[in-house]
């Protein structure tokens, strides 16, 4: 990634990590934070950003003309996290995606200079949503313990598996049903995404690429050990594999296959 792009990146991500992580610290006071960070938004575009993050980003508002709509979706998504939504099928669940991690793509676009590029939208919003369910995936017994549920109700209903079950962690054959009831859309998605990035525009992601193949790889262990992620037990990818997984991609992509 170009020097510039990786540091718009960067600046992006670091305003993601503040934010997120000062809204999780206390959710009682995550919706006047919340609405602190909006103001800050407002302040950033007017050339008088206050924080160290919206200072970092500042320089890259200019320069890659990043929009303040996808960073005030970030916000949204975070305060439906905070509000404790719960989603009742896929459309309300990909509105969220759109939020947390769509937005986040779309800058990232915006940073590699590719934003308006034909298909890059579209590969975006597969790849993003794609990547936030296969979040979604692997932390359920961690969202658990934080009381969120993610999984849309009409999926429950699908499997014949309850919101109830989930919570007291019944590993039964319907949650087996219902685990990869959820792997086989998310690969549908990533499936999506590599469809939409055809060509020189492929050459251009490199860095979502390398990001795909990794989530690809960990949706696969994720299926072989539902039981595992439900407890809590599932051990995450070593830093070693992620390279390898990383370096097989990168070739792919430089050589066009």
């Amino acid at each position: 990634m170009p020097t510039q792009a990786r540091n718009a990146v960067k600046a992006v991500y670091g305003f993601c990590r503040v934010t997120d992580d000062d809204v999780d610290l206390d959710p009682a006071s995550a919706p006047i934070r919340l609405k602190e960070w909006r103001g800050e938004l407002e302040k950033t575009w007017k050339g008088m950003p206050t924080r160290p993050a919206t200072r970092a980003l500042l320089p890259f508002i200019k320069s890659h003309n990043l929009r303040r709509e996808y960073f005030e979706k970030i916000l949204d998504g975070m305060e439906m996290d905070v509000s404790g939504r719960r989603y009742q099928n896929l459309d309300e669940l990909v509105a969220y995606c759109d939020c947390v991690a769509g937005a986040v793509g779309l800058l990232v676009l915006q940073a590699l200079g590719v934003h308006d590029e034909p298909g890059a939208i579209e590969y975006s919003r597969n790849l993003s949503i794609g990547l936030q369910l296969t979040n979604i995936l692997r932390d359920i017994s961690e969202d658990l313990d934080r009381g969120r549920v993610y999984i849309p109700a009409e999926d429950f209903s699908a499997t014949e598996y309850s919101e109830d079950d989930l919570r007291a962690r019944r590993a039964t054959r319907q949650y087996f049903a219902l685990f990869h009831y959820e792997a086989a859309r998310i690969r549908n998605y990533f499936r999506l995404a590599e469809k939409a990035a055809s060509g020189g525009l492929r050459q251009r992601l490199l860095g979502p690429e390398l990001m795909r193949a990794t989530y690809e790889e960990l949706l696969a262990r994720l299926e072989k050990v539902p039981d595992n992620v439900l407890h809590g037990e599932f051990k995450p990818i070593s830093l070693g594999v992620r390279f390898l997984i990383a370096a097989s991609r990168w070739i792919q992509v430089r050589i066009g296959w």
